[in-house]
Protein backbone atom coordinates (compact mmCIF):
# COMPACT_ATOMS: atom_id res chain seq x y z
CA UNK A 1 0.00 0.00 0.00
CA UNK A 2 1.54 3.61 -0.96
CA UNK A 3 1.23 6.78 1.32
CA UNK A 4 -1.68 8.26 -0.20
CA UNK A 5 -3.43 5.24 0.75
CA UNK A 6 -1.86 4.92 4.35
CA UNK A 7 -3.58 8.39 4.90
CA UNK A 8 -6.77 7.14 3.71
CA UNK A 9 -7.01 4.26 6.22
CA UNK A 10 -5.80 6.22 8.73
CA UNK A 11 -8.50 8.93 8.56
CA UNK A 12 -11.26 6.63 8.07
CA UNK A 13 -10.46 4.68 11.28
CA UNK A 14 -9.94 8.02 12.76
CA UNK A 15 -13.67 9.14 11.70
CA UNK A 16 -14.44 6.38 12.37
CA UNK A 17 -13.28 5.83 16.09
CA UNK A 18 -14.36 9.71 16.39
CA UNK A 19 -17.73 9.20 15.46
CA UNK A 20 -18.18 6.75 18.33
CA UNK A 21 -16.76 8.75 21.10
CA UNK A 22 -14.34 5.97 21.68
CA UNK A 23 -10.84 7.52 22.48
CA UNK A 24 -7.77 6.00 21.24
CA UNK A 25 -6.13 4.60 24.14
CA UNK A 26 -9.43 2.85 25.26
CA UNK A 27 -10.11 1.49 21.43
CA UNK A 28 -6.50 0.18 22.10
CA UNK A 29 -6.79 -1.70 24.57
CA UNK A 30 -10.25 -3.46 23.28
CA UNK A 31 -8.28 -4.60 20.19
CA UNK A 32 -5.33 -5.93 22.01
CA UNK A 33 -2.76 -3.34 20.29
CA UNK A 34 -0.59 0.07 22.06
CA UNK A 35 -2.08 3.06 21.57
CA UNK A 36 1.17 3.56 19.75
CA UNK A 37 0.51 1.37 17.00
CA UNK A 38 -3.40 2.62 16.58
CA UNK A 39 -2.48 6.32 16.31
CA UNK A 40 0.76 5.07 13.25
CA UNK A 41 -2.39 3.71 11.65
CA UNK A 42 -4.13 6.54 11.81
CA UNK A 43 -1.61 8.55 10.87
CA UNK A 44 -0.31 6.58 8.00
CA UNK A 45 2.85 6.12 9.14
CA UNK A 46 2.30 2.03 9.03
CA UNK A 47 0.00 0.00 8.10
CA UNK A 48 -2.72 -2.24 10.20
CA UNK A 49 -2.47 -5.66 10.00
CA UNK A 50 -5.62 -7.85 8.40
CA UNK A 51 -6.50 -8.82 12.12
CA UNK A 52 -6.42 -5.50 12.84
CA UNK A 53 -8.04 -3.99 10.25
CA UNK A 54 -10.83 -6.37 10.31
CA UNK A 55 -11.23 -5.49 14.30
CA UNK A 56 -11.03 -1.89 13.79
CA UNK A 57 -13.51 -2.42 11.00
CA UNK A 58 -15.60 -4.58 13.30
CA UNK A 59 -15.61 -2.14 16.36
CA UNK A 60 -16.09 0.61 14.58
CA UNK A 61 -19.02 -0.47 12.32
CA UNK A 62 -17.05 0.13 9.24
CA UNK A 63 -17.02 -1.93 5.67
CA UNK A 64 -13.84 -3.06 4.62
CA UNK A 65 -15.84 -2.62 1.25
CA UNK A 66 -16.00 1.07 2.38
CA UNK A 67 -11.92 1.45 2.69
CA UNK A 68 -11.02 0.46 -1.08
CA UNK A 69 -13.79 2.31 -2.19
CA UNK A 70 -11.91 5.39 -0.62
CA UNK A 71 -8.46 4.11 -1.57
CA UNK A 72 -9.05 2.99 -5.05
CA UNK A 73 -9.00 6.76 -6.32
CA UNK A 74 -6.17 7.29 -4.56
CA UNK A 75 -4.32 3.89 -6.36
CA UNK A 76 -5.09 4.69 -9.69
CA UNK A 77 -4.04 8.29 -9.39
CA UNK A 78 -0.46 6.96 -7.92
CA UNK A 79 -0.62 4.24 -11.35
CA UNK A 80 -1.37 7.25 -13.68
CA UNK A 81 1.61 9.63 -12.51
CA UNK A 82 3.87 6.50 -12.40
CA UNK A 83 2.85 5.28 -16.25
CA UNK A 84 3.05 8.86 -16.83
CA UNK A 85 6.64 9.31 -15.50
CA UNK A 86 4.67 11.99 -13.12
CA UNK A 87 3.54 14.39 -15.26
CA UNK A 88 -0.05 14.90 -15.76
CA UNK A 89 -2.36 14.59 -18.46
CA UNK A 90 0.25 13.07 -20.11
Amino acid sequence: MNDDANDVLGATIREARRRHGVSLRSLAAELGVSASLLSQIETGKTQASVRTLFALSHRLDFSIDEIVERIMPTARRNDERESTGGQPGV
